[in-house]
């Protein structure tokens, strides 16, 4: 009896220490990734910035902006491109990437803006991805 009663509060505090890690890691994730919701989008400064591999380039914290208000879907490739200059990288077949410099996580890894195209070159995906 109390080798099962040991093994249930084992469980329990197991149970409970997953569920913590869970919540923080979770929690820790969202607060890395704010400075990249912090300015608008500036296409000027933008521009700027083309082929810059500066940590904290000025395109990071536009990012937010740029995703929910000016990269809408379905719009055309020549209109992002029109937009935010050539792409820094072409990832792969109808993707794109722009650098955004070092914001997320411990700031020791380059982010990138990511937009993958449809076969119709419309956009379909954008997304923020730290390498």
């Amino acid at each position: 009896m109390k080798t099962k009663n040991l093994i249930s509060i084992g469980f329990l505090i197991f149970l409970i220490f997953i569920i913590f890690v869970f919540f923080t890691f979770n929690f820790v994730g969202k607060i890395n990734t704010l400075p990249l919701y912090k300015d608008k989008f500036n296409r000027t400064l933008w521009l700027a910035q083309d082929k810059s591999l500066e940590p904290k380039n000025p395109r990071g914290p536009m990012y937010g902006d740029l995703k929910e208000n000016h990269l809408p879907r379905g719009m055309k490739k020549d209109a992002v491109i029109d937009l935010l200059g050539v792409p820094d990288f072409e990832i792969r077949e109808n993707c794109i990437a722009y650098n955004l410099g070092m914001w997320s996580g411990f700031g020791i890894d380059y982010d990138s803006l990511d937009i993958c195209f449809d076969a119709e070159n419309q956009l379909k995906h954008v997304y923020h991805l730290q390498h």
